[in-house]
């Protein structure tokens, strides 16, 4: 998973969006993880497996 500083973002939202929407991607404020940049459809399908997922452990 690449990762960018957060000027770097600044700088090149564009073709580092680009890259998200292939692979998530890390953006880093002082050298530490702080946000992740994916793809809406890709986030949709994470959220909706979470909650498939917490659904399945409140019935067991």
């Amino acid at each position: 998973m690449k990762s960018f500083k957060s000027t770097e973002v600044q700088s090149n939202f564009g073709a580092i969006s680009v890259d998200a929407i292939r692979q998530p991607v890390v953006i880093k404020k002082y050298n530490q993880p702080q946000l992740v940049l994916m793809a809406y459809d890709d986030f949709l399908e994470m959220k909706e497996r979470i909650e498939y997922l917490e659904s399945m452990k409140e019935e067991a």
